[in-house]
């Protein structure tokens, strides 16, 4: 990767992304695939924050309001034509997802969230599962789980070979990336943002994105844009490879091609630092052993941990800030499941002026003052 050093000037481009994680790698490669000249700038390198520290799960069950899991239902659907254009493997698996269930308060309000996305969407087909029914899909399951809710939607992915694989795409298709290039601020003048200053230099632009993840909100922030973001941090184990156990990835828990079995994780609020701690391996550890009973002689291999950003309402960040012409953002949670999509709806407002993608619901201003929605 090539690096910005002290004292060079940046060349001019037409639009700067600020993230090299899955969603700004996703923005930069449908952006170039259409001929745009893009430059990607990134405070540390590809996947170095939560897309490197993730289960790796393409996710649709329990995923309110309706709107919102009918997004996550087309950028899974997404995922499969876009891994048609990479040049190497990303492990996608779509054989649907089971979440199981031992308490009944538990089991029956998942359900009641089930029943309201499948009467609200057609979409949306997930389906209880008596306890029978649920060790019939995954035979290893424990025989003390009440019942399970299987989505056929639902799947898995490897998080970092889509990131590397969305980056070193781009890059055939002429982007740029610049790494290490902390710390950056957004500039403007008085028709819009002119591109971002980093140590190097100005990289001028007429187009900013901002995917930074973590790190959105505080860009962001000195241009008057209130973007309300939590933070939680969540530890993940690795087995080393094992014997089929699993073929259904679950909320928590999947068992790779090679038979290692990513198992999380925790949900840790206000944390932002990637801490390991031996309280959270073994809250992981006794919750997946409850599950599948056959992981209690499993060794470890590796233990980590990430932090997700959250929208403080819950819904993406996603689209053009109006009130200041060139700026997008593209932040949320389920980053891996969602970045397809974030890679279409925003190339298609930069380069058409429109998308056919509803997202009125994840305006960036919304929560800004004197915001005022779109029918």
């Amino acid at each position: 990767m090539s690096r910005v050093l002290p004292g060079v000037v940046c060349a001019e481009t037409q639009v700067v992304v600020i993230g090299a994680g899955v969603i700004g790698c996703s923005i930069a490669y449908h952006l170039a695939r259409r001929g745009a000249a893009v430059t990607v700038v990134d405070a540390n390198g590809v996947a170095t924050g939560t897309s490197s520290a993730t289960l790796g799960l393409v996710w649709v069950q329990r995923k309110e309001p309706a709107e919102y899991m009918e997004l996550n239902y087309l950028s899974s659907r997404l995922h499969q034509e876009l891994a048609k254009t990479f040049d190497d493997d990303v492990e996608l698996n779509q054989p649907g997802g089971i979440a199981t269930y031992f308490d009944q308060p538990t089991f029956d309000k998942q359900l009641a969230v089930m029943q309201r996305l499948n009467a609200a969407s057609a979409i949306h087909q997930a389906r209880m599962l008596t306890a029978a029914e649920a060790r019939q899909m995954e035979p290893e399951l424990s025989p003390y789980i009440l019942g399970a809710i299987y989505c056929p939607h639902d799947g898995e992915i490897n998080p970092i070979r889509l990131a590397v694989n969305l980056a070193r795409n781009a890059r055939k298709h002429g982007v740029h990336f610049i790494t290490h290039a902390g710390p950056i601020q957004i500039k403007k003048g008085e028709a819009g943002v002119v591109g971002i200053e980093t140590p190097g230099g100005l990289v001028r632009a007429g187009v900013v994105v901002v995917a930074a993840g973590m790190g959105t909100s505080a860009l962001v922030r000195p241009l008057g844009i209130d973007l309300p973001v939590v933070f939680e941090k969540g530890q993940l184990l690795v087995t080393e490879a094992m014997r089929r156990i699993m073929t259904y990835p679950t909320g928590n828990t999947r068992q790779t091609g090679h038979g290692n079995i990513l198992l999380g994780t925790t949900y840790e609020a206000d944390q932002s630092e990637r801490v390991t701690t031996l309280q959270g391996a073994s809250r992981i550890a006794g919750d997946v052993i409850s599950r599948y009973p056959a992981l209690k002689d499993a060794r470890i291999i590796r233990h980590f941990a990430g932090i997700r950003p959250l929208p403080q309402d819950g819904k993406p960040y996603l689209g053009a800030v109006k009130r200041l012409p060139g700026l997008y953002v593209a932040t949320s949670h389920s980053g891996i499941t969602l970045s397809p999509v974030h890679g279409k709806v925003i190339s298609e407002l930069i380069l058409d002026g429109r998308t056919d993608v509803p997202i009125s619901a994840y305006s960036p201003e919304r929560c800004c003052s004197g915001f005022t929605p779109e029918p």
